[in-house]
């Protein structure tokens, strides 16, 4: 029998529930959530500048989800990625 290991803890309709949430603990725990992408993949897949802060990013995740409802399924990470990418692209 073979089985495929699936690793990613939030997919997009959970990064919603969190940011939409009126419970601050939800909402701390989406700020984490784009804090640990952004963490584990600047340099890598997009380029952040320094001075963007978190609340400037969480609101471009959010944005991003909103306009791409039809992804919400897939990984959060891969959102938060595409998102960051597409406002923060790296100069070749």
């Amino acid at each position: 029998m073979v089985s495929i290991a699936n690793a990613d803890y939030f997919d997009g309709n959970g990064l919603i529930e969190l940011m939409d949430s009126t419970r601050n603990i939800n909402v701390t725990m989406y700020r984490g959530y784009v804090a640990g992408v952004q963490d584990s993949y600047n340099g890598v897949s997009f380029c952040v500048p320094y001075n963007v802060r978190l609340n400037q990013s969480s609101a471009i995740v959010s944005e991003y989800l909103r306009k791409h409802p039809k992804r919400w399924h897939e990984p959060a990470k891969f959102l938060i990625i595409d998102a960051m990418k597409e406002a923060f692209a790296c100069e070749n």
